[in-house]
């Protein structure tokens, strides 16, 4: 396998070497490990089946980097943070385009580590130690996103609780034709044309069989609809989110300290309360997004409490009940927004999240999953949910 000529075409410096990354991610798995005289940078292949444009993909996330800079210089961002930086073309460009596709380079933060799942750590007593450095990272990401300014983000329709709603309603009909549907499109040309599929079913007996087996979750998820709307409810347009916060994008130090958050990909606008909800989405459900037991799916109160100590401790300001209980509306909301989206994917036949040929259940399950940690959050959540609130 040859090394792409895109890696020529940046201002690099000595390269000593270039080979396959062997930690590729799922979204833009084509990445390519550069070694320099000094340094090491990743030169990466943007996926645009995901994401259809690429110089938005880099404009949220120089955003995002012009603002961490910033704050970095101004000393308020967690001690030993870290950046990563984009090199350019000679004539300032941070994208190539070699006739393949869309390609960046990124210098690759050394000497640290990162986990894919909680249960990586080791010991309770540690992975609550790094439950309270994800807080830590969350109050710097939410540091970062009050200074950037977005129109909107590099994935048309991401997030849009009231648009997946919408997608549901159209399956439901059973439309297999978007002429079918045109009252619940999208009036947005872009997030149309980014989301149009998402409203057909593949196969109209498939959607019958599906939906006599998934029926109560569908019912429970329309009656839901007002607490999986709750941060629709405070959107704000004047701050932006990092949008993916997943475990596996904070790095560590060596004294597992967080240092970094990456994968800037899904930056856009919103209310810090997203990276917050999807945080302890992943984290605080140590069963993961796919089990086979539901019995075993559980809310770990515990570490969504020191991800609280970890966040506060990392804020000027602290948190009055109203924010407080705006928190666990967040997380509620997040996790029901999943499974509605598993759902739908469900009843429409899989045509967005992958679903390998040995499993073809897997979207249900992993629908029902958030709906047992949803079901389990409501409960520990009870008393803050009885403020009312934004």
């Amino acid at each position: 396998m040859r090394p792409p000529r895109a890696v020529e075409r940046f201002q690099l410096g000595g390269i000593a070497s270039v080979q396959p990354f062997a930690n590729r991610g799922n979204i833009n798995p084509e990445c390519w490990l550069v070694e320099l005289d000094q340094g090491k940078f990743l030169v990466q292949k943007i996926n645009t089946l995901v994401f259809c444009d690429p110089r938005r993909v880099m404009d949220g996330a120089t955003a995002w980097l012009a603002a961490q800079d910033r704050l970095m210089r101004e000393g308020a961002l967690p001690p030993g943070w870290q950046a990563f930086s984009f090199a350019t073309t000679p004539e300032g460009s941070n994208l190539v385009e070699d006739g393949s596709g869309w390609w960046r380079a990124m210098s690759l933060i050394e000497g640290v580590r990162c986990y894919k799942r909680l249960s990586d750590v080791g010991d309770r007593d540690r992975q609550l130690a790094v439950a309270r450095e994800i807080g830590r990272g969350l109050a710097a990401a939410a540091a970062i996103g009050s200074h950037v300014r977005l129109d909107r983000g590099s994935l048309p329709g991401f997030h849009d609780t009231e648009g997946y709603y919408r997608q549901l309603e159209a399956v439901l009909r059973g439309c297999t034709d978007v002429s079918q549907c045109t009252d619940l499109l999208p009036t947005d040309p872009l997030v149309l044309d980014a989301t149009r599929h998402l409203y057909t079913v593949r196969d109209g007996s498939l959607l019958s069989q599906r939906l006599a087996q998934i029926g109560p979750m569908v019912e429970a998820l329309l009656r839901d609809r007002p607490a999986a709307m709750a941060l629709r409810d405070m959107w704000c347009e004047a701050t932006a989110v990092h949008g993916d916060t997943k475990l596996e994008n904070f790095l560590f130090d060596a004294e597992g300290r967080v240092v970094a958050l990456v994968d800037l990909d899904t930056v856009m606008p919103g209310p810090w309360e997203l990276d917050w909800a999807d945080a302890v989405r992943s984290l605080a459900n140590p069963a993961g997004e796919i089990v086979a037991d539901l019995e075993t799916v559980r809310y770990d109160a515990e570490v969504e409490h020191a991800m609280r100590e970890g966040f506060l401790g990392a804020r000027s300001a602290p948190l009055g009940t109203e924010v407080s209980a705006r928190m666990c509306r967040a997380a509620l909301a997040m996790t029901l927004e999943q499974a509605l989206r598993f759902a739908t994917d469900y009843l429409r036949g899989d045509t967005y999240y992958h679903v390998p040929a040995d499993a073809p259940d897997l979207n249900r399950n992993r629908a029902e999953v958030q709906m047992r940690l949803a079901e389990l959050m409501r409960d520990a959540y009870a008393a803050s949910l009885s403020i009312s609130g934004p």
